[in-house]
């Protein structure tokens, strides 16, 4: 069995190389090892350059961070401001997913005091988790700790706090419509997840 192809591209002159790999945050076992490409551009590779900082990823603040700017601020509950097709969706969804929910620390009757775009990033990471995927395993994890063994320096594109700001910064329509895409794909179910 081959290892999959992965998104990497290398982009060089005669004396440096810049390698560009797309990557996921949840994995599974069998998605490693890794192809031998990945490997080579690692090998070659002086410092790793990630979305955000590995410290920062696996750190409970950004979590916190998160939570934080995902609340509520005017005393409404999210449903107050769900298209009826949004909010009978996402009913159903928290029904069938409340187990999952609690494991998380999220009853779901608590996901009405969050703003839509948190609430469809709960969907999408409880349905990657239901099919398998772990955040352990994905492979900005996997390089930050391997860079941590061969002593490669790491760097972030962008902090933690402003992924959030970007993520709270959607205005009302597109945190509606990610948060319906996310109910849409959560219907799907598992075959598309395997796909992507």
């Amino acid at each position: 069995d081959s290892a999959p192809v992965p998104l990497l591209w290398k982009v060089s002159d005669d004396n440096n190389s810049l390698y560009l790999l797309g990557a996921f945050h949840l994995l599974k076992p069998a998605d490693y090892p890794l192809s031998r490409d990945v490997d080579a551009a690692f090998a070659d590779a002086e410092k790793l350059v990630f979305e955000i900082p590995p410290e920062e990823l696996g750190s409970p603040t950004l979590g916190m961070q998160m939570g934080q700017a995902g609340l509520r601020t005017d005393g409404t509950l999210l449903d107050s401001e769900l298209p009826e097709k949004t909010r009978l969706a996402l009913a159903a969804w928290l029904q069938t997913n409340a187990a999952e929910l609690q494991q998380m620390q999220l009853p779901p009757q608590a996901m009405q005091m969050f703003e839509p775009w948190f609430v469809g990033l709960m969907v999408t990471v409880t349905e990657m988790r239901k099919a398998g995927l772990d955040p352990a395993l994905g492979l900005d994890t996997h390089l930050a700790k391997k860079a941590g063994e061969t002593g490669k320096a790491t760097s972030g594109l962008e902090t933690g706090a402003e992924q959030v700001a970007f993520l709270d910064g959607m205005d009302r329509a597109e945190q509606l419509q990610f948060l319906q895409q996310s109910l849409e794909g959560a219907a799907e179910g598992r075959a598309e997840i395997d796909k992507l």
